[in-house]
């Protein structure tokens, strides 16, 4: 019997199953990057690669950890907003669209507008994921493991593109 075959009862359930992908994905990013550095100055093509490696698989979870519901980010922040602040998945998805939308206006780019939209309509997707809550010490995890999650692939993707979405 597995986990996603039970419906998810507590606001912890479903943030650590929402966390779960992206973090599996800390690694290979840290192991393609580190390669990366590691074969530049003497294996270009393989280095590119790798490159090529980490910027894919940090580009897609920076954009699935964006506080946007259905996305894993907005369903984590959902989850921890109702035991935190439940004024905090709102402001976040407002703040991340804002930013968001700004940085495709800068870039001259669509498709971050567009995700930037999508972000704004999922303020309309409904209140909470699950029923139960976090205890105070799971709650401080959960927000240091999305912190982390989120600002490794966010490093990683800024260093290896050389600059700042």
């Amino acid at each position: 019997r597995g986990i996603s075959d039970e419906p998810l009862n507590a606001d912890g359930d479903a943030f650590f199953v929402a966390i779960m992908g992206p973090a599996f994905a800390i690694a290979p990013t840290i192991i393609s990057a580190s390669l990366f550095a590691a074969t530049a100055g003497t294996l270009p093509q393989v280095a590119e690669g790798f490159r090529v490696i980490a910027v894919t698989l940090a580009s897609l979870n920076v954009l699935v950890l964006l506080p946007f519901v259905p996305m894993y980010g907005g369903r984590c922040v959902r989850s921890l907003a109702s035991n935190l602040w439940p004024a905090l998945a709102p402001a976040a998805t407002v703040f991340a669209a804002s930013a968001l939308f700004a940085s495709g206006i800068k870039n001259g780019s669509p498709a971050l507008m567009i995700v930037a939209a999508a972000g704004l309509h999922s303020l309309a997707w409904g209140k909470g994921l699950a029923k139960g809550t976090m205890s105070n010490r799971a709650a401080a995890i959960a927000l240091a493991a999305y912190s982390f999650a989120f600002a490794t692939f966010y490093t990683c993707f800024s260093w290896l593109t050389g600059s700042l979405i």
